[in-house]
């Protein structure tokens, strides 16, 4: 994971001189395009606006989860079940997801069940703080991991609504660099309790509170400028 957020920030400054180039091809195939489509879709900031939030805190949980593991007595590596936790959670969520979405959206709108369950595995992720033993941090992001698939199936069902096959291609290019230097920011904010500038919880309450900002302000904003972004058929 780390790899792949380094390639990216790194790409990231190689893609805006680029896009310039490939504007001379067609602006479309570079960051002007994808801004073209955040202005013509405004949807998508309800969409890409959680994902942001998601990967300050992709970024951050590793460096929490760490030191978690050595403030509850444990060896460092043994951390990486945590890891694990959280990933056979995923699992068990890819197993119910398409159900649950399925029972949701006729009582509720999938933009608002995207935007809760979202907002959920934040928040349910501060339990992580109260634990006082190893395996009640275990089940903690077990049952964590199950919104992680609902809340993907929920954004990829959007985005294919909402965008043409090429303007999804465009979209996912162009965004996920930037997706990948919000996990730089969430991981680099671990510098702030290695400084010792704040205490663990402090440190564990910034990332969820700007993950969960992230995902519920432009929401809530939405929902009382632009109520048609997130009506029913959103």
């Amino acid at each position: 994971m780390s790899g792949l957020w380094m390639f990216s920030v790194l790409l990231l400054p190689y893609r805006l001189p680029a896009a310039a180039v490939q504007d001379n091809a067609g602006p479309a195939a570079s960051y002007r395009g994808l801004i073209a489509l955040f202005q013509r879709k405004p949807l998508l900031f309800l969409l890409f606006l959680p994902t942001l939030g998601y990967g300050v805190l992709l970024g951050g949980l590793s460096n929490f989860l760490l030191w978690r593991t050595v403030a509850l007595g444990r060896p460092v590596d043994d951390f990486s079940f945590l890891l694990t936790m959280h990933g056979l959670g995923a699992a068990v969520g890819s197993l119910v997801a398409h159900h649950v979405v399925r029972r949701m959206t006729p009582k509720i709108p999938l933009l608002t069940l995207f935007t809760t369950v979202r907002s959920a595995k934040f928040l349910w992720l501060l339990l992580l703080l109260g634990v006082k033993t190893f395996p009640q941090a275990l089940v903690v992001l077990c049952i964590g991991g199950i919104p992680e698939v609902v809340g993907s199936v929920c954004f990829f069902t959007l985005i294919q609504r909402t965008l043409t096959t090429a303007e999804e291609a465009i979209f996912h290019s162009f965004s996920l660099p930037i997706f990948q230097g919000f996990v730089l920011i969430g991981t680099l904010l671990g510098g702030l309790y290695t400084a010792h500038w704040v205490t663990l919880p402090t440190y564990w309450w910034l990332v969820i509170g700007v993950a969960w900002g992230l995902a519920t302000l432009p929401f809530a904003v939405a929902k009382v400028f632009k109520p048609s972004l997130v009506s029913p058929q959103a």
